[in-house]
């Protein structure tokens, strides 16, 4: 499991993913750990979604593409650790060759992109889907563009085709449907800001070996 840690107030929020491994008992799990509720991520709010899909962004690219090429840099002198983000131009070398099933997810990163950033809707048409590859195919990357923005423009130029044939069969699907082809997951924890529950990342990693991404969040 990837687990990542912001510093921890009663107010931060939390989110843990799971996978269905065949044994995956929602009610155990909800007792012993107080995660409740713990949904089929297809039930989860849209803002649960949105925010998730937000959060894990760069976790969800390692996870369709093996091993993530990145860009290191130190924002400040004195950090002992560099930040990390995606190296987008690297990635898009490696899609080239990715199979029909990376492909799908790809498409269902890229259809979520356009639900959140774009259209401002759970469901997308394939007008919709369309008319997000040609703005994006045609979008310039400037020194404030964030690295998944500078992602999902070089995938509508370098990959229209390819990203119109995989994106199209989200047409009319809700984005927590596509948020669980695009974890290729099944069941989300999620506690919002100010909500009081304390969750500890490690001791959800040890207990449940179906959780496959965690994350707590600095309130």
């Amino acid at each position: 499991m990837k687990i990542r840690s912001d510093f921890v107030t009663n107010s931060s929020s939390s989110s843990f993913i799971f996978k269905d491994l065949g044994d995956f008992n929602v009610s155990f799990y909800e007792r012993a750990l107080n995660l409740s509720p713990i949904l089929p991520i297809r039930e989860q709010p849209l803002d649960a979604i949105k925010e998730v899909y937000g959060w894990y962004s760069e976790d969800i690219l390692e996870m369709i593409y093996g091993e993530l090429p990145v860009i290191k840099y130190y924002l400040f002198e004195d950090d002992d650790e560099p930040t990390t983000e995606p190296d987008v131009p690297s990635i898009l070398k490696i899609t080239k060759d990715c199979s029909k099933e990376q492909w799908e997810r790809i498409a269902a990163f890229f259809v979520l992109y356009a639900m959140f950033r774009i259209h401002k809707d759970e469901v997308l048409d394939s007008e919709d889907i369309k008319n997000s590859i040609d703005t994006l195919s045609v979008s310039e990357v400037d020194e404030d563009t964030y690295w998944n923005d500078e992602f999902a423009m070089a995938l509508a130029k370098n990959y229209s085709e390819k990203l119109l044939e995989y994106a199209l069969p989200f047409t009319g699907i809700k984005a927590g449907i596509v948020l669980e082809k695009c974890l290729d997951a099944d069941y989300m924890f999620y506690t919002p800001e100010g909500s009081g529950i304390y969750t500890n990342c490690e001791d959800v990693a040890e207990l449940i070996p179906a959780c496959i991404l965690g994350c707590d969040h600095m309130g």
